[in-house]
């Protein structure tokens, strides 16, 4: 079924008066991910996600513990900062060895 059919029938179901112009707009917006066209579309691991969101509460938890003088936050902060080094270096090994083959 193609893009066309899908729409004219969910304004059949839906009692929605047909409108070209949106037709289009939702035909550009659902191929907007077109696989032909990988370059558009930038995948992120969540490993890296993970690293530096850990690195960036890690360096937050540091100020605030040395500013604070309380030294379990600025101890969790570097426990946090280790833990996001540690997922960047795995994504880094898996990439690297996927890469190479």
């Amino acid at each position: 079924m193609n893009h066309k059919h899908a729409y004219m029938a969910d304004c059949l179901a839906y009692d929605i008066e047909y409108n070209a112009e949106l037709e289009y707009l939702d035909f550009l917006q659902k191929s907007k991910n077109d696989l032909k066209n990988p370059e558009e579309e930038i995948l992120i691991s969540a490993r890296l996600e993970v690293g530096w969101s850990l690195i960036l509460a890690g360096v937050l938890a540091e100020v605030v513990g040395t500013q604070l003088g309380v030294p379990i936050i600025k101890q969790m902060g570097d426990f946090c900062i280790g833990s996001g080094i540690g997922y960047l270096m795995d994504e880094h090994l898996v990439n690297g060895a996927g890469e190479k083959k």
